[in-house]
């Protein structure tokens, strides 16, 4: 089901996210946003059609800034 880019994908997402909860800042979240956002919306609208693949990667994005205390890598 998942393809190997994607695990890439998740890899650098992931490494962004340690070096943004490193710094705290609204800043580093948004650059990740505008970083992987393409690359995620374009993998869940494979899956899901455009709307729900928009919907689904803004949510994820949202769940993850109002989480970034909780996220411990």
């Amino acid at each position: 089901m998942f393809r190997y880019g994607f695990f890439a994908y998740i890899c650098t997402f992931k490494y962004y996210l340690w070096q943004m909860a490193e710094k705290a800042e609204a800043q580093e979240f948004e650059a990740l946003y505008k970083k992987i956002y393409p690359k995620l919306y374009y993998y869940a609208r494979g899956f899901v059609g455009d709307n729900d693949a928009e919907d689904i990667v803004a949510e994820a994005f949202m769940d993850l800034w109002r989480r970034r205390d909780e996220i411990d890598f």
